[in-house]
């Protein structure tokens, strides 16, 4: 659950603040009753920016990643199979 303090009442308990967030907890301060800013731990604000990648870059980490090996099959055991062997509900 998500502290709430107004902006008076948390700079009485800014020492208690950080230290709930130290614990992993997400403080809400507010402003006439309104949120207007969260404090939370250095860790969860490192996770929030840290550099996402395009989709550009994902791709071609996939496919270097996942690229055919040496002997032609995909890997993973999913050997292709003759898909004309395949049964074909028909519809």
């Amino acid at each position: 659950m998500l502290n709430r303090y107004s902006i008076a009442k948390a700079r009485d308990k800014f020492g208690q603040i950080v230290h709930a967030v130290e614990q992993g907890k997400s403080v809400e301060i507010t402003r006439r009753g309104k949120p207007v800013a969260v404090v939370l731990s250095l860790t969860e604000y490192q996770r929030l920016t840290d550099r996402q990648i395009g989709f550009d870059e994902g791709l071609e980490a996939f496919r270097q990643k996942y690229q055919p090996d040496d002997t032609g099959t995909r890997g993973h055991g999913d050997a292709e199979r003759d898909v004309s062997q395949a049964p074909c509900p028909g519809r």
